[in-house]
C-alpha cells in the first residue's frame, strides 16, 4: 500500500508543477464587447482560446496564439456573444486552464 500511496502523491505533485507554469486571467469581469486574456507562462508554446458558455458548450473558439515565456496578452472581440456567464478556455501544453467571466 505504501508504494501505491507515494506514487500517487507524485502524480499530484507533477500535475501542480505542470498547473503552476501556466496561469490564465480574463479582465475585465464582467465584460463588455471585447475581454483580455492574460496568460503567464514559464514556457513558450501554442495556446488555444475558446469561450464555452455556461453548460460548457463552445460558443466562441478565437484559435492558436503563439505564447513567449512569461505574460502575454490577448484581445477577444465578444460583441456577438449574448448577456450571460461564460468560461474563457486555454488549452496550453496539455493542459486545460478555464475562468468564469460575465458579460453585462
Amino acid at each position: 500500500g505504501s508504494v501505491y500511496a507515494l506514487r500517487s502523491t507524485d502524480e499530484v505533485a507533477n500535475e501542480e508543477a505542470e498547473e503552476a507554469s501556466f496561469e490564465l486571467s480574463a479582465y475585465p469581469n464582467p465584460f463588455k464587447s471585447v475581454l483580455v486574456a492574460s496568460y503567464t507562462s514559464s514556457k513558450a508554446g501554442e495556446v488555444t482560446l475558446d469561450i464555452l458558455d455556461a453548460s460548457g458548450k463552445l460558443v466562441k473558439g478565437f484559435g492558436k496564439f503563439s505564447v513567449e515565456e512569461g505574460t502575454n496578452t490577448v484581445t477577444l472581440e465578444t460583441s456577438d456573444l449574448g448577456i450571460g456567464h461564460y468560461v474563457v478556455r486555454a488549452t496550453f501544453n496539455g493542459g486545460t486552464y478555464v475562468q468564469n467571466v460575465v458579460k453585462k
